[in-house]
């Protein structure tokens, strides 16, 4: 009764005081209207609707093609299909979000609602509508979209083996190339221990290690071998951090692993090189080209009466006496010249000042650039050490490469521990969560556009959920194992039908579907291009008095080619490279709903059976969808 009460009365305000309805149009909303359908050029728009579009509303007419000039093309097609459908039925509701171009050239993405006011026959003769600007929403939406993308893409993208387990050693998580070591599927690891994957031993290696990291919540490095399921044993440097979540609660052990092998084989040919030469029977020495010594090997250094040690950082003329090493300035030339020296008699001197010969060669050691950078000398002949020499250069090169991978690696670790720990579901159910308690304790005490915002924050979420599962699925899709075996392809296309024709409901579909041969393919990965292809026919369909599904084959002598076409909307040819890529959609969520990831994993799964796919359209004539199947069972 009171409600009745207000409501009148704040009618009979509104129609006596116009400072109330101006109250109303222009502190309520984010821009109105009103148009006259039976004079469609005449429309009224308020004030804050050409402010919030960045325009001076006092230079802006009160036309209908006024604002038809600045929207999206395809938002102003959808608006124009939903106000007719609207006009014929009152109960299809005129509200989509459309884009409009700011003056400044940028988008702003607008909620248009409205309703048809009709006359006594029910025709509909006025359109009074609101705007609410929701650019806010759209952004913050694509930025979770982005940022799933980017963590997700991360943890796949690194070749490096990548696990995190929580305080008790239970896996949480793992990418592609952890289940790869373990021999597992990467959903079979999550819930498993290390005791589930290795040996007793190392289980427990693992385990006093990852212990010790949380005990004193700081980074733990070690080096350790590890062997893959078929025997193939690698040695990793493996680096271990504490994991915490977005309110800094400890949930467990973080890892990285990356396989180091080359490194430590080129390391252990370094030291072997060392060994070699410290224990030869001939000296040898590099010096930089000002002659300040680099390396001396035992030999060298005991035949002057030094210790490696006391050749650190001297310069070569303690070698040689004031006139030998005018005869070794004449060496050093041709050296510098043409990169290297003959075998030759050189005169050398010991600590205590006893001259004696050696036979020396040498040669200059150049940099990537291929700029002399040190010299090499040796008093013998030198044809079998070059060899061992230049592998000791190329293989201080790729140390050096893989220490920057390595400080690479860690920053990405750095930067992937960071968006792990505030977990990829968590805050989904928080907001989850909280939106629910306010729709429980506060919802009919908010006004009407909190309200709407917490229904964009909750259909934004489950929409971010909706994309985390999918994406999680096109990416186990992409691991998993065919197996194939002879099907019989109208089996998967019966059971998908009849699940489509359980969510039919009153629709009238007419399903074609000629006789499907036998295949060699995996039952179920096949079923999922079944149940995608038939599923958007189904769905793209859905506005067609009736719809038409048809399926039929073709075949040659090396392969089946399936095809699925319907009557639905169709698509713009010019798109179709877009078609089969992973978050690409040729229509908006307001017209069909959809992630767009399925035709992606379409794709995966035909060409994981070496078979190609593929579509054909014309805008509004519907599509035909194809995809092949060797004959070769090989394949």
């Amino acid at each position: 009764m009171v409600d009745n009460y207000l409501k009148k009365e704040l009618y009979e305000r509104i129609k006596n005081d116009e400072s109330i309805f101006e109250f109303i149009q222009e502190g309520s909303l984010d821009g109105m209207w009103y148009w006259d359908l039976e004079n469609p050029e005449n429309e009224w728009m308020n004030a804050r609707f050409w402010e919030v579009l960045g325009y001076n509303p006092i230079e802006m007419p009160h036309s209908s093609s006024a604002w038809q000039n600045i929207i999206n093309p395809d938002d102003l097609k959808t608006a124009t299909d939903n106000f007719f459908k609207h006009c014929e039925d009152p109960k299809y509701p005129y509200d989509q979000v459309v884009r409009y171009t700011h003056k400044d050239g940028s988008t702003v993405w607008i909620r248009c609602r409205g309703m048809a006011i009709r006359d006594a026959n029910g025709k509909p003769v006025r359109m009074l509508g609101a705007h609410q600007e929701v650019t806010a929403f759209k952004r913050a939406e694509e930025s979770v979209l982005q940022q799933s993308g980017i963590i997700n893409s991360l943890l796949d993208g690194i070749p490096d083996i990548i696990f995190f387990k929580d305080k008790n050693g239970v896996y949480l998580g793992c990418n592609p190339h952890f289940a790869e070591l373990v021999g597992k599927k990467r959903e079979d690891v999550v819930g498993k221990t290390d005791y589930d994957f290795f040996d007793k031993e190392t289980a427990d290696f693992f385990r006093y290690h990852d212990n010790e990291m949380l005990k004193l919540l700081n980074t733990r490095h070690n080096n350790e071998w590890l062997t893959y399921p078929d025997g193939r044993k690698i040695y990793a440097d493996t680096i271990k951090t504490p994991y915490f979540n977005s309110k800094g609660d400890l949930i467990g052990v973080l890892g990285i692993a990356r396989d180091i092998t080359e490194r430590y084989e080129a390391e252990q040919k370094i030291r072997m090189f060392k060994t070699i030469s410290d224990n030869a029977v001939e000296g040898k020495a590099i010096a930089d080209l000002e002659g300040n010594i680099v390396y001396v090997n035992k030999f060298w250094a005991e035949i002057h009466g030094f210790t490696q040690e006391e050749l650190a950082g001297k310069h070569l003329s303690v070698f040689h006496t004031p006139q030998q090493l005018k005869e070794v300035e004449g060496v050093l030339a041709a050296l510098f010249k043409y990169g290297y020296f003959e075998p030759q008699d050189i005169g050398h001197v010991h600590r205590n000042g006893t001259e004696f010969p050696m036979l020396m060669s040498g040669t200059a050691i150049n940099d990537s650039s291929g700029n002399q950078q040190y010299i090499s000398s040796t008093a013998i002949d030198i044809t079998e050490r070059k060899a061992a020499e230049q592998e000791l250069i190329n293989a201080k090169t790729e140390l050096e490469k893989r220490k920057l991978q390595l400080e690479n690696s860690n920053k990405e670790l750095e930067a992937f521990s960071y968006s792990v720990s505030h977990d990829l579901r968590a805050p989904l159910r928080h907001i989850n969560g909280y939106v629910d308690m306010l729709n429980k304790r506060y919802r009919d005490e908010l006004p009407e556009k909190a309200r709407q915002y917490l229904d964009v924050i909750s259909g934004a979420s489950q929409k971010m959920g909706t994309l985390i599962d999918d994406l999680l699925h096109y990416s186990r899709t992409g691991r998993q194992e065919v197996r194939k075996t002879i099907v019989d392809m109208n089996l998967p296309v019966i059971e998908v039908m009849e699940e489509l024709k359980s969510d039919a409901k009153e629709r009238k579909i007419n399903w074609e579907i000629s006789k499907l041969p036998k295949v060699y393919a995996d039952y179920t990965l096949i079923k999922q291009v079944w149940a995608n292809m038939l599923g958007n026919a189904f769905k793209y369909t859905s506005k067609r008095q009736t719809a038409e599904i048809f399926v039929i084959y073709t075949e040659d002598d090396k392969e089946f080619v399936f095809c699925i076409s319907d009557n639905g909307d169709g698509f713009d040819m010019k798109y179709v490279h877009k078609l089969f890529g992973v978050f690409q959609r040729l229509h908006t969520e307001a017209e069909f709903e959809g992630t767009g990831i399925g035709l992606a994993n379409v794709q995966r799964i035909v060409h994981k059976h070496n078979g190609r796919v593929w579509a054909e359209s014309k805008q509004g004539e519907g599509a035909k969808f194809y995809f092949t199947l060797p004959k070769n069972l090989e394949e």
